[in-house]
């Protein structure tokens, strides 16, 4: 468990407790929502420097991130500045959007994305997996444009359904799946301080 990088997003608000009712109707009692981490510049950029040396740790080699909408593509883009702050390499923005609702009965996929010049290595990455659909519908678009996924990345993987969405990245797209804090080990670990 990352004891700093979590107790800072429980200090900005990123993670709450109390009692909440997921998309899915499924109770918890650890929300999230690491927008609360993006209001100061020093702030995120403490967030995306804490998941970088995460990532080093599990030394994962890529080209950029790719973030999954909403918050997902917030995030790419944040840490994608900072890894690149220094070199002022152009890699290339992908604008990626999903489809408006009253648009999506007429769409194959609700996501779009501009293609890649190169097909890039890449690390897609989200913010809150709670049921996995939006994950799993966009990672097989950017799988389908032949970008290389080197892992998918949830900030905040849930226990209900972590190790399936798990099981289905790395059996059915051959994609190394990673989830940086389990809320449900930051409940039991820090509930009890919040009380």
């Amino acid at each position: 468990m990352h004891d700093k990088l979590i107790e800072s997003l429980i200090s900005d608000g990123s993670i709450t407790f109390g009692d909440y009712i997921g998309k899915s109707g499924t109770r918890y009692e650890c929300e999230t929502d690491i927008r609360n981490s993006f209001y100061s510049f020093g702030r995120t950029k403490y967030i995306c420097n804490e998941i970088y040396d995460i990532i080093d740790k599990l030394e994962m080699r890529f080209d950029f991130f790719l973030g999954v909408p909403e918050t997902g593509t917030v995030i790419a883009h944040f840490l994608n500045d900072i890894k690149y702050e220094k070199s002022k390499i152009d890699f290339g923005y992908n604008y990626l959007r999903s489809v408006p609702k009253e648009r999506q009965k007429d769409c194959a996929s609700t996501h779009t994305i501009l293609p890649h010049r190169s097909k890039p290595s890449i690390i897609l990455i989200e913010d809150d997996v709670v049921t996995g659909a939006t994950l799993l519908s966009y990672l097989k678009v950017v799988v389908g444009l032949e970008f290389n996924v080197i892992a998918v990345l949830s900030i905040f993987g849930r226990e209900c359904c972590d190790k399936l969405i798990r099981d289905t990245v790395e059996s059915e797209y051959n994609v190394k799946y990673v989830s940086l804090i389990k809320t449900d080990d930051v409940r039991k670990r820090f509930v009890h301080e919040e009380k």
